[in-house]
């Protein structure tokens, strides 16, 4: 197909092409499909293929001209973009399209490019990390936690709650702003478990709570915020009445050798010390390498200057929302209904979107100068550690992957980690 066509830079990444499909191709397009319409028409006293063409081409003008459209745009479109020599991200955006029989099928088509990526001087790049070697109060701290994940709870009956307590209450709510004739009662249950100074407790209840003997109660007032969580007591003031009816503290072990024993695989006290402290500096030693890959790169990012298309960063910013919409979804929690103001959580990552995606376009180019490749076993050692990681069988995983766009982002990412890799061989670390 004989086109006209003409590209126009708008900026470095966008670009506009103005097509144009000669007249006479338009209209054999025209032609050939009015010709089809006729064939297969029925209209009002006319046997089917006997009625007029030029009735046919008035009565059916917007859907044979939408047909044109239809097949004439992608086949120029994709000639045109060939001719010229660029690869759009994403479907171009059409605009002031005009298509009459009779005259030339013209349009414009709006678009973004990848920019082209001028790397600095990436081998032999100096940062400094903070090294954190484990010391004894980093062992001390992980001990306290194994006590308390294996505390058991004891009755308390001989004093008032107090913090750290885990109490049972029986608790009535009422509204103190309601209207006259709505009713007043929020709430009214028993065996409520209230943890005492957790961050999970309301502190106007661990503030009333705490101090209270088993048996005995107190009234206090809550104002709840408009956006609070739990719908019929957001926005309101509630007098609460509680009466404790038990009280539990947490019971921790002794750090001795029967304790080590007790959590499995251990003789003594002392091998859990090793394996803590061994774990703390694999851990640490992860965090270190995270560390110097992310120093290494923000450094390229920050000297490397290009402007980055906007229909990555939508796509990137949309990724991540459906991401956390779909992990609260698995929580049982509608994501319409959750406390979040997600216009303001998109705003909020945009930079930090911006340069992912710049991250991501220095590695491609850098892993494109180094003529770096993937190899069927690296992608299937990748598949075989995803399975492992998520607990799932590795053919479940293989099939996830078999998905040519799922294919394409795992070689794209492992092509990318490769790259960095040679960034970080090449870095002098202090």
């Amino acid at each position: 197909m004989e086109i006209r066509a003409e590209l126009e830079d708008i900026t470095s990444v966008k670009k506009k092409l103005s097509v144009e499909v000669p007249a006479e191709v338009a209209s054999e397009e025209f032609e050939r499909l009015a010709q089809d319409y006729k064939k297969h028409a029925r209209l009002p006293g006319f046997r089917p293929g006997k009625a007029p063409l030029p009735l046919i081409k008035r009565k059916f003008a917007d859907d044979i001209k939408g047909e044109v459209m239809k097949k004439l745009i992608p086949e120029s479109l994709e000639e045109a973009l060939r001719a010229e020599g660029v690869r759009p991200l994403g479907y171009p955006n059409l605009e002031n399209v005009t298509a009459e029989a009779g005259k030339p099928l013209a349009y414009e088509a709006s678009f973004e490019v990848r920019p082209v990526v001028e790397l600095p001087e990436y081998k032999g790049l100096q940062i400094s990390v903070e090294d954190k070697p484990v010391a004894e109060e980093d062992i001390q701290e992980q001990l306290e936690r194994l006590r308390e994940q294996n505390a058991q709870l004891v009755a308390v009956e001989d004093r008032p709650v107090r913090d750290g307590d885990e109490v049972m209450i029986d608790l009535k709510g009422e509204y103190l702003d309601v209207e006259t004739g709505q009713a007043t009662q929020a709430i009214a249950e028993e065996n409520i478990i209230v943890q005492v100074g957790d961050e999970g407790t309301h502190p106007s209840f661990t503030e009333n709570v705490t101090g209270l003997n088993i048996g005995e109660e107190k009234s206090f007032e809550v104002q709840y915020p408009e956006d609070y969580p739990e719908k019929k007591l957001a926005g309101h003031r509630v007098q609460f009445t509680a009466e404790v009816t038990d009280i539990k503290c947490k019971e921790l072990p002794e750090l001795s050798d029967d304790f080590a024993k007790d959590l499995g695989s251990f003789e003594s006290l002392d091998e859990v010390r090793t394996r803590i402290e061994e774990d703390l500096a694999a851990t640490r030693e992860r965090e270190r390498d995270a560390e110097i890959r992310k120093s290494l790169l923000n450094k390229l990012i920050a000297q490397t200057s290009f402007e980055v298309p906007e229909v990555l960063v939508e796509g990137r910013t949309r990724e991540r929302i459906e991401g956390l919409a779909g992990r609260i979804a698995s929580q049982g929690v509608d994501p319409s209904r959750a406390n979040i103001d997600w216009r303001k959580m998109q705003e909020d990552m945009q930079q930090d979107v911006v340069d992912e995606i710049r991250g991501r376009l220095i590695l491609d180019e850098l892993a494109s100068q180094e003529e770096i490749e993937v190899s069927p076993e690296e992608i299937n050692e990748e598949i075989r550690k995803a399975a492992e990681s998520m607990g799932q069988p590795a053919e479940k995983v293989q099939q996830y992957f078999s998905e040519p766009d799922q294919l394409a982002g795992l070689k794209a990412d492992l092509r990318r980690s490769k790259a960095l890799a040679i960034i970080v061989d090449g870095a002098k670390v202090n």
